[in-house]
Order: C-alpha cells, then sequence, then structure tokens
C-alpha cells in the first residue's frame, strides 16, 4: 500500500515543499529543517502512494533519542491512518536512523504542538517526558 522512502539530497524540495503546504507557511527562504537536511543533522523520510508523495517526517538524534522533529501528512490523506503507519515504520526500522547517526536509540522523542495531537500521540503510547518543555517521550 504505502511505499516509505528515505528522501535524499536531490529530493529535498518536494518533501519541504509538501511540508509548506500542509502547515500553510508562505517562507521563500528555506528553512531550517532544509539547512539541516541539506547538512546531514537530519534525515527525512516520505510516504508515497500511487507515485505520490502524501507525508513525511524529519529524524534527528537528540541526546542519543530517535527525534521526530515533524510529521506532516497531505489534508487529503489525514485522518486515514498514514501519520500512525509512519510513525510505527519509523520505530521498527530504527536501525535505519541508528546508522545514518551512528548511535542506539531506545527511546523516541517529539514535541506536540496541540492537546489534539498529544492525544494522538498518548494513544501511540508516548507519556510525557521531563526533558524538554512539552516533550513526549516512547521506548523502542
Amino acid at each position: 500500500m504505502f511505499e516509505y522512502n528515505i528522501i535524499e539530497n536531490n529530493e529535498l524540495d518536494e518533501v519541504e515543499n509538501l511540508r509548506k503546504r500542509v502547515l500553510n507557511l508562505t517562507m521563500v527562504e528555506k528553512s531550517f529543517y532544509y539547512k539541516e537536511l541539506k547538512n546531514g543533522k537530519m534525515q527525512a523520510i516520505g510516504v508515497v502512494l500511487n507515485n505520490k508523495l502524501i507525508a513525511g517526517a524529519y529524524i534527528s538524534n537528540s541526546l542519543n533519542s530517535l527525534y521526530i522533529e515533524q510529521i506532516f501528512v497531505d489534508k487529503q490523506y489525514q485522518n486515514k491512518g498514514v501519520a500512525t503507519n509512519l510513525i510505527n515504520y519509523i520505530h521498527k526500522n530504527k536501525s535505519i536512523f541508528e546508522n545514518y547517526f551512528n548511535s542506539k536509540f531506545n527511546v523516541s522523542k517529539l514535541e506536540p504542538n496541540s492537546k489534539q495531537i498529544k492525544k494522538f500521540y498518548e494513544n501511540l503510547g508516548y507519556v510525557e517526558s521531563n526533558d524538554f518543555q512539552q516533550s513526549m517521550k516512547k521506548r523502542i
């Protein structure tokens, strides 16, 4: 059904454009995330359905935790399990990110930006963390 692809540098514009569209961002300059991706400090993963990029996530290494910086899903595919499947894929395939960041991950962390999103992450097994303000974590 879904294909999960690590986004290469030559494909970053496509995933960044999707992120901007989903999050209603209008900035013209390249984002902090884009620059971190280009510099190898983050990794992007995309969800492809019928040869169309429909979702993505930006991953980093934060204090030896797999840190999901952002998740974004095209509006027409929201509330259809895409984000849940993407997070589960990231956790099940953490070795991809361990190899990329040359680190071992036992915890996944993220920061919800609303109560609704926080509830979504709680349903996936995340709990509040004291590491960062509004941070949540899950053992993986």
